[in-house]
């Protein structure tokens, strides 16, 4: 769980529930927290697999997370964001197709949220959602860590759509000006993860703090085009195969 890494991460964190409106989402922890003495707002989306099946977050979990950004914004702090999401099958879910509106408006918040945001994505194989979530200033992603995207095709000869999954490395998506650091994974070792992740999110926010507010906004905005010129690359090489 996302939530385990937490006393190892920050000075202190205080968790806030609820979205204001329906309730809490267990999928979606966030509240408050000090990292080297400065306040920040945190966000976790993570994926709960039963039975086989990864469990989204729900909508009231995006509107949670639009009130922690809407929050930090109002008090000019910085926001970070972890996210689980595993890849178990290899199929379009329906549940993953009624979640893209409120996605879409957690993203929306994210783009143009005037304070930095820092995404770290804490799963070993990930489900392409979780990329899609990280529409931040920096993404960090562990060693050894990959993402795993859902290529849709129609099979003429069966006469029935089909899936390929293809998987991303956290080197090829630096490489593809995705992810911008890669942080060293040490298995079985939760304490000293967390304390390498929290060296590493103290620097970039610190480099993040020297940049104007709305040049953050712009320099998001390029980010994210890029990220999607390259993902449409990947997804109509593979296209072509299918």
């Amino acid at each position: 769980m996302i939530s385990d890494y937490f006393e190892y991460i920050f000075d202190t964190f205080i968790e806030l529930k609820g979205d204001r409106k329906s309730g809490e989402d267990k999928s979606v922890p966030g509240g408050l927290a000090y990292i080297n003495g400065q306040k920040i707002a945190v966000i976790g989306f993570q994926g709960i697999v039963s039975d086989g099946v990864t469990k989204y977050p729900e909508p009231e979990g995006y509107r949670k997370s639009i009130r922690l950004m809407t929050l930090a914004e109002t008090f000019n702090k910085p926001v970070l964001i972890f996210t689980d999401i595993p890849e178990i099958d290899n199929s379009v879910s329906t549940e993953k197709q009624k979640m893209l509106e409120p996605t879409v408006h957690a993203l929306e918040c994210m783009l143009n949220l005037k304070v930095p945001i820092i995404s770290v994505i804490m799963g070993m194989n990930n489900n392409s959602l979780t990329l899609d979530l990280c529409a931040s200033d920096r993404i960090i992603m562990y060693d050894g860590a990959s993402c795993i995207l859902n290529i849709a095709g129609y099979d003429l000869s069966k006469n029935k759509e089909i899936i390929q999954n293809i998987s991303i490395s956290s080197d090829e998506l630096v490489k593809m000006n995705i992810v911008d650091r890669v942080v060293k994974y040490l298995p079985d070792d939760l304490k000293s993860n967390g304390k390498l992740l929290k060296d590493v999110i103290i620097d970039e926010l610190n480099d993040l703090f020297k940049t104007n507010p709305s040049a953050l906004v712009e320099q998001r905005f390029n980010k994210l085009q890029s990220k999607f010129l390259s993902l449409k690359s990947v997804y109509n090489q593979m296209k072509k195969h299918l």
